[in-house]
């Protein structure tokens, strides 16, 4: 006789069950998490969503005297779409497993409690659920360079070089958020062609001026501040003595005038580059971030109706999915800047 009769009582129990087990390893997971701090949290209420983003060309001008020369402006918006998908997985059991609380699957060498499996994949998608936004985050980021996860809104990578500042004006030029020169910080311990810390400050400072003259559409300062550097764990003793540390050089007594600026280092266990890092700037209420996460659906897992013992009875295999709807893609190009040092 099994172990288990299936009754819709059990049913029930068994998935109360499998959602504490899922919650309790998304406790454990997000404490850890930092994909939050880069992506904005969109909501989707459909299949796709457009996003517009204004150009920003109106400014005060003079109009001389009297106000007589009077200057309208031309405003210019440019679009986004970003198409929701599914994601998900699922657990199946079989009735026979179910009863005897026993199974035997492809890849396990031998049989194991049903119960005991069914828990630890609890525990496991759960997990994986918490992380989905950061891995689809760093997916993001491994591919700034190219269009396979898609482009910018302006059409150029999202790492690239030659931004326009303004896509309806050729004349206004154009700024990079991919820097390949004057931006090394890593010593000769951890890659090639490193630098001592003098001139890894040095070069930082580089990097944070050029954030700075970034201009608007308008060709006024965007006033941009680096707020955070994200980089890898080989990076981490470097950026604390370059962020952290008030003073440097051979007898530490150089004032570190970087401390001032309260620049955020986080290190990231994806990230596994010895040299390449990112900055990113402050962000303002309402401006957006460099990188988007659209959520159309939360993850949850499917729960049955109430089935009479009959059905119950004639059921062979037992389904439990857990999906979501959701996608990432690229903001504002402007508010991040990888640093990627060639020399």
């Amino acid at each position: 006789m099994g172990q288990f009769v299936i009754t819709p009582a059990w049913v029930g129990s068994f998935e109360s069950a499998q959602r504490t087990l899922i919650q309790s390893s998304w406790d454990r997971v997000t404490k850890n998490l930092i994909w939050d701090k880069y992506m904005e949290v969109r909501p989707s209420t459909t299949l796709r969503e457009l996003y517009f983003w204004l150009i920003e060309t109106a400014r005060i001008r003079d109009e001389g005297e009297n106000g007589a020369q009077k200057s309208f402006d031309s405003l210019a918006a440019t679009f986004q779409e970003i198409t929701n998908k599914d994601s998900g997985s699922a657990l199946e059991l079989t009735r026979n497993e179910i009863e005897d609380n026993m199974m035997m699957r492809p890849g396990m060498t031998q049989g194991g409690p049903t119960l005991d499996y069914a828990a630890n994949w609890a525990k496991q998608i759960g997990g994986s659920s918490a992380y989905w936004p950061q891995q689809k985050l760093f997916e993001l980021i491994a591919a700034g360079e190219g269009s396979s996860l898609g482009t910018a809104y302006d059409g150029k990578p999202f790492h690239a070089a030659d931004h326009p500042v303004n896509p309806f004006d050729s004349a206004a030029g154009n700024y990079s958020n991919l820097f390949t020169t004057d931006c090394a910080v890593h010593d000769e311990d951890v890659g090639p062609n490193g630098v001592d810390l003098p001139q890894a400050i040095k070069n930082f400072r580089n990097v944070m001026a050029r954030i700075r003259l970034r201009r608007s559409p308008s060709g006024t300062p965007r006033m941009l501040r680096i707020k955070r550097v994200l980089a890898g764990p080989l990076l981490e003793g470097r950026f604390s003595d370059i962020l952290d540390a008030k003073f440097y050089g051979a007898d530490g007594s150089t004032d570190n005038t970087m401390v001032k600026h309260k620049i955020e280092m986080e290190i990231s266990d994806e990230l596994d580059s010895p040299k390449d890092y990112h900055v990113f700037c402050e962000e303002i209420t309402s401006e957006g971030s460099a990188y988007i996460f659209q959520d159309r659906a939360p993850y949850v897992m499917t729960s049955y109706t109430p089935e009479s013992q009959l059905q119950l009875q004639l059921r062979k295999k037992f389904v439990w999915s857990f999906d979501g709807r959701n996608a990432p893609a690229y903001g504002h190009p402007y508010l991040a800047a990888k640093c990627k040092p060639t020399l």
